[in-house]
């Protein structure tokens, strides 16, 4: 499907200060053009933001003409900036104007920040619990859960008695996390978000205000299609290093699909200022410069896997090690990143 999205708003609140600080909702309504066909669509998520990586992800369900799910990620342009002024979504779809559907559209493009409110002192409830039950539907089994649930509880604010949650959840499938909304009554909170890991989908759910129990439902997004990977990368190495010193690094590659991936390389970018030493077995170093890239910039080395297949279910480690440069300060920060990207059949 191809097409074009416009928001006619976006807004993002936070909280700033505090352990949930950069953690918070969106509230947002776009057009999305597809032929001769608009629809007006509303979609409400919640937000945070992962310092080591640099990203604002966003978790977001639509309402209107079309019904599914946006998973986006806002980030710099220019890395260290603060400036988080690029936008990539996925836009999930599974029912357009009572017609059922399955498709994803790749959404792209930049964030121009207009004005930004602060409330002071504002009032917050906080919520913490560990809920154990059953599951019944698609997954039956025991499921063990626990609520984080944050919300404004100031009669001062526009944005009273709404707020986010995080479900994190044990269960035979896997372990897991729903992303929701929150918007409370007297009577009871009603929780509305996204669930990516195990399974795909819609999350509804409600708290009773007087027992506190939860009542959870889940709208598989996935269900029919045939088996996909779900892909992700991590790099663990220290945050800082000193002349001289040898560090040693892992990167970690998991399919937590049920699918198998195939043609895939992981790419490692290494600060400037370290000597590569070794690496697991088929590792392969480039050392990228001017001939490179268009940018005037210092060469730095690039190290590369490939891998053919990464089967469902899986985790593939590879480590290396580096040695840091003299004429640096100590305890200098490195700037080590990994991704993932798609290879084509040789």
């Amino acid at each position: 499907m191809i097409g074009t999205l416009a928001f006619n708003y976006f807004d993002k609140i936070d909280i700033k200060t505090g352990v949930f600080a950069d953690k918070g909702i969106f509230k947002s309504e776009f057009i999305l053009t597809v032929g001769n066909a608009s629809y007006l669509n509303q979609c409400d998520g919640m937000s945070y933001l992962n310092e080591k990586e640099r990203k604002i992800y966003l978790y977001g369900n639509v309402k209107g003409p079309m019904y599914g799910i946006i998973e986006g990620v806002i980030q710099e342009s220019v890395t260290g900036s603060n400036n988080y002024d690029i936008y990539y979504a996925t836009l999930s779809i599974v029912q357009a104007e009572n017609q059922q559907m399955i498709d994803k559209i790749k959404i792209a493009g930049n964030i121009t920040y207009q004005m930004e409110t602060e409330y002071p002192n504002t009032q917050l409830y906080y919520l913490q619990k560990m809920l154990e039950g059953n599951s019944v539907g698609h997954y039956n089994g025991n499921l063990s859960t626990t609520l984080t649930l944050l919300r404004v509880n100031d009669i001062n604010n526009p944005y009273n008695n709404e707020g986010f949650s995080i479900i994190s959840f044990n269960s035979n499938l896997g372990a897991g996390s729903i992303y929701t909304t929150v918007k409370y009554n007297v009577f009871q909170t009603k929780l509305e978000g996204v669930i990516t890991k195990p399974i795909y989908g819609l999350a509804s759910a409600t708290i009773d205000e007087k027992t506190k129990n939860l009542s959870l439902s889940i709208t598989r997004l996935d269900y029919g299609l045939s088996p996909q990977p779900d892909l992700s990368v991590k790099l663990f190495s220290p945050d800082r290093a000193s002349p001289g010193q040898t560090v040693s690094c892992t990167v970690e590659v998991r399919n937590d699909g049920l699918g198998a991936a195939e043609n895939y390389a992981v790419l490692v970018e290494l600060p400037s200022q370290c000597k590569y030493l070794s690496g697991t077995e088929g590792c392969y170093l480039q050392i990228l410069g001017l001939e490179d890239w268009v940018n005037e910039q210092d060469p730095w080395p690039l190290l590369r896997w490939d891998m053919k297949i990464i089967p469902a279910k899986s985790t593939i480690k590879f480590n290396y090690q580096i040695v840091i440069k003299g004429g640096i300060f100590a305890d200098t920060t490195l700037g080590c990143s990994a991704e993932l990207y798609k290879t084509q059949e040789e």
